[in-house]
């Protein structure tokens, strides 16, 4: 089980990175267009080509299985 992920996202050039603890909530928000459902099909593995990194728990997010994520 994982009981805490540290991620890092490099998009347009800007790098944001959070932490999700066990037991905690994450929530996206912003305008419409603004790419909150697209950050979220990367992070689960829906969505594997894009330009960037993401990193969770030091480890490239495109070499976890979907199982993992």
């Amino acid at each position: 089980m994982i009981y805490h992920l540290v991620i890092q996202i490099e998009i347009f050039y800007k790098i944001l990175n959070f932490e999700v603890g066990k037991g905690e909530i994450l929530g996206f928000l912003g305008p419409s267009g603004a790419g909150k459902s697209t950050l979220q099909k990367i992070l689960i593995g829906m969505i594997t080509n894009y330009g960037g990194s993401v990193i969770v728990n030091g480890v490239e997010s495109k070499r976890h299985s979907n199982k993992f994520l």
